[in-house]
């Protein structure tokens, strides 16, 4: 996927139209990759439907991907497969923590599938 068609699928995905230069940033950010782009669109998109998160943007996506990025343990998975790509599993990650987090059972299971 090329930035304008990276940048269309995110704005298709999540519904929300955001600025242009901010939207190249977040693809560059996500590598281009399809999964990545739309596990990121997911996200956002759901976010935005909950009243508390209404107002939630690609801005505050990026800042949250940041601080997320932090806690992951991926280098294990890169120790396994260094095909295994860093930008597609963070924005995966990231989308399912968001709704594991919102939702009682999600979270649960989550919890019990990491041991």
């Amino acid at each position: 996927m090329d930035l304008a068609e990276s940048s269309e699928f995110l704005t298709d995905l999540s519904g929300l139209v955001e600025d242009p230069v901010l939207l190249t940033k977040v693809t560059k950010e996500l590598d281009y990759q399809a999964l990545a782009l739309a596990s990121a669109a997911f996200c956002v998109n759901q976010l935005r439907e909950t009243k508390a998160s209404s107002q939630f943007s690609w801005k505050d996506y990026l800042r949250k991907r940041h601080e997320d990025r932090r806690n992951l343990t991926e280098m294990k998975l890169t120790k396994v497969n260094q095909a295994y790509s860093f930008t597609m599993s963070t924005a995966v990650l990231l989308a399912v923590e968001t709704f594991a987090e919102a939702d009682y059972v999600l979270k649960h299971a989550f919890t019990f599938q990491k041991f």
